[in-house]
């Protein structure tokens, strides 16, 4: 019950190598990557509707 490992906050250092943080790095780019691709699409296809041509 008492166990002092439960609850150790790792130190500032080792956090980026834990898996768990290269899970949630790994989500938040694909979260990033999708929402880059969504933009993309909707502006496309905004320029397409509005008439606007790039040169």
């Amino acid at each position: 019950m008492n166990d002092p490992n439960r609850c150790r906050q790792p130190a500032a250092g080792d956090i980026a190598g834990t898996p768990a943080a290269a899970a949630q790095a790994q989500y938040a780019l694909t979260v990033f990557g999708r929402f880059r691709v969504a933009w993309a699409k909707a502006s496309m296809r905004y320029r397409q509707i509005a008439g606007h041509r790039d040169a």
